[in-house]
């Protein structure tokens, strides 16, 4: 869920993936039972049964993994938090960069002034 591609992107809508993910969670907290999960958590039954009943909108990525780490096809919390971090990172490492369309930045730029030959510059230390 956190890091699953999406076979065809533009066919799917953000608003269709935040439902599926939050159904995902509402199903986990449902069949786990709000009392049980919060014996399980850090969270409160308060906080579950309102993540049950649709309110997961301020839901943070750690919070989302315990509730996932509940179910038993799910890894533990810290396995997919840290999975996560991995495909975030390897998918910062492996970003195009189109160089030649990027603003130059004042380290990259370079100045236009001649270099003069060694023998030019040994001339004038003479």
């Amino acid at each position: 869920m956190f890091t699953e591609e999406i076979a065809e992107p533009e066919a799917v809508s953000p608003a269709e993936v935040r439902a599926e993910y939050e159904a995902t969670l509402e199903a986990i907290i449902d069949a786990y039972g709000v009392d049980a999960a919060a014996d399980e958590t850090d969270f409160d039954a308060d906080r579950l049964a309102a993540i049950r009943d649709g309110d997961a909108e301020a839901i943070t990525t750690e919070e989302a993994a315990e509730v996932l780490a509940l179910a038993e096809d799910w890894p533990p919390a810290e396995d997919l938090l840290l999975e996560m971090q991995d495909h975030v990172m390897l998918q910062m490492s492996s970003a195009v960069v189109d160089v030649d369309s990027s603003p130059p930045t004042s380290s990259s730029r370079t100045t236009s002034a001649p270099r003069r030959s060694n023998s030019a510059s040994k001339a004038v230390t003479r």
